[in-house]
């Protein structure tokens, strides 16, 4: 894939497989890169009786052939108890049977080609779980309730639970996130992550150690300190090290929790105390504002000028999503993307005994995101270097979400996302050099007098140099012999990128 920068790509897109969503509901597409596989789950029909329905699970090559197809029926006795989770050979599905105090898990193995049921006693308080891992046959899923929060680790051979109680290590903890995260030496640990409020402007970020077996590795909450008074951090990912430290990169806000105004970098020493606490302004990060104009750039510099001679610190306020940090040769890669929430006004008419009244109100309307940025640093949290590009969705999503996809794999990092037709990657050498950006036209569908009228997808890395692309679309075929002018489809596209 790496060619000279700033070329058009050829995308090859051949194979594509279509899902008529006038037989089918709430379809999912689960993607294997190990295996070269991927898995479409979706409800086709209903069961043997009136309270069933059945699930399938499509399992397609490499070529989008079809190779398996293996089925469940789902009683409607059974509730979603968390959201479905998977490991690089099987994809897990967790239910709650309120009629028999029963958690009911399904995992469809991708190598075996078969779904198994374990069903597992319960009879605690249940609540809908906020996240879910898996680390081999140990399932993690987390709670948050009045301060308590809890992690409930399931063993799927053994049919087995136990509950770990993360609020007893700390009063007053609020949850903040779960991670999965991977050691130098191969293992995979969970990282519990939560914040706890000390006064009205000091807060800690803490976090909680789970082994793979479910056990805490750390007997004490893990702090990460207030910056200083009017520095927060507002969000935080782990690395951890060979002498058993961790490396925490993160964001920081010095006014809204909702804003950000730059990135902070930590070490943290085995016993818990911090080894260096780095803080970047975003201004101050190379580039960052090339993705503006001129006059915009230009006012922006002014501001800072004026802010320095003053003794002060000027800080622009965005709103960010992070993604989980990579461990690369030792040195460690931070993504964010950057955006805005954008509003459309609407007109609202009643009418009465004293007529008719209008009203005006101020409608969310979506996420729209602009830039991201790329950044490589070493242990000792020096910025090795550091790059932004744009990153203009074409559509706007109502929730935050990842639209970058990486590839990390061999020496230089791979960075993929699409932007309504249009497919962009971009691979950074180790060094920070843009040795590749490539921007192909997607197909949308492979018949030559459709007419695409609505779209709603994501483009997500399968293998090598191969991307899956799928999602909803609308399509109007005047000319199609079949008889269907009009379809709704879920599909999914295999998109190849070629020098």
């Amino acid at each position: 894939m790496v060619c000279v920068a700033g070329l058009y790509a050829q995308v090859d897109q051949t194979q594509r497989v279509e899902f008529d969503l006038g037989d089918i509901d709430d379809i999912s597409v689960v993607i294997f890169e190990n295996h070269k596989k991927f898995v479409a789950v979706y409800n086709d029909e209903n069961g043997d009786t009136k309270n069933e329905h059945k699930i399938n699970y499509d399992c397609y090559d490499d070529n989008l052939k079809k190779v398996a197809t293996k089925s469940i029926l789902i009683n409607e006795k059974l509730k979603p108890f968390a959201s479905s989770t998977q490991t690089k050979d099987a994809l897990f599905s967790i239910y709650y049977d309120r009629k028999s105090d029963e958690i009911v898990i399904y995992r469809f193995d991708v190598t075996k080609m078969e779904i198994l049921e374990k069903r597992i006693s319960y009879k605690e308080k249940l609540d809908y779980a906020n996240e879910v891992k898996v680390i081999g046959n140990n399932i993690f899923l987390s709670f948050d309730r009045k301060k308590d929060i809890t992690c409930l680790v399931i063993n799927f051979e053994k049919a087995s639970y136990k509950i770990q109680d993360i609020g007893k290590l700390g009063e007053d903890l609020t949850y903040f996130d779960l991670q999965l995260a991977k050691n130098p030496d191969g293992t995979e640990e969970i990282h519990f992550f939560c914040s706890k409020k000390l006064s009205r402007k000091n807060l800690l970020m803490c976090y909680v150690v789970l082994n793979a077996e479910g056990n805490l590795a750390n007997q004490n909450l893990v702090e990460l300190p207030q910056i200083n008074e009017e520095t927060k951090r507002t969000d935080v990912t782990l690395a951890k090290l060979k002498d058993g430290g961790y490396f925490a990169l993160g964001t920081y806000t010095k006014g809204s929790q909702a804003y950000t105004n730059g990135i902070y970098m930590s070490k943290v020493k085995t016993n818990g105390s911090i080894g260096f606490d780095k803080t970047y302004n975003y201004l101050d990060i190379p580039n960052f504002t090339e993705y503006l104009s001129e006059k915009r750039q230009e006012k922006i510099e002014k501001k800072k000028e004026k802010a320095e001679a003053k003794g002060k610190e000027y800080s622009l306020n965005y709103r960010t999503v992070m993604h989980d940090i990579i461990e690369k040769d030792g040195n460690y890669l931070l993504i964010c993307e950057f955006f805005y929430p954008t509003y459309r006004t609407e007109s609202r008419t009643t009418c009465g005994t004293n007529g008719c009244q209008t009203t005006y109100v101020t409608v969310f309307d979506g996420y729209q995101y602009t830039h991201a940025l790329i950044t490589r640093v070493d242990a000792t949290g020096k910025m090795l270097w550091s790059n932004i590009f744009e990153l203009w969705s074409a559509y706007k999503p109502y929730y935050v979400k990842k639209f970058i996809k990486v590839n990390d794999q061999g020496k230089n990092v791979n960075l993929v996302f699409a932007s309504g037709s249009w497919l962009y990657s971009k691979i950074y050498s180790d060094q920070g050099k843009l040795v590749s950006d490539q921007k192909g036209e997607v197909i949308d569908t492979d018949k030559e007098d459709d007419k695409v009228k609505y779209t709603s997808g994501d483009i997500y890395h399968w293998y090598e140099t191969n991307f899956l692309w799928h999602g909803y679309q609308k399509i109007k075929n005047t000319k199609d012999g079949d008889g269907k002018r009009k379809r709704k489809v879920y599909f999914v596209n295999k998109l190849i990128f070629k020098k």
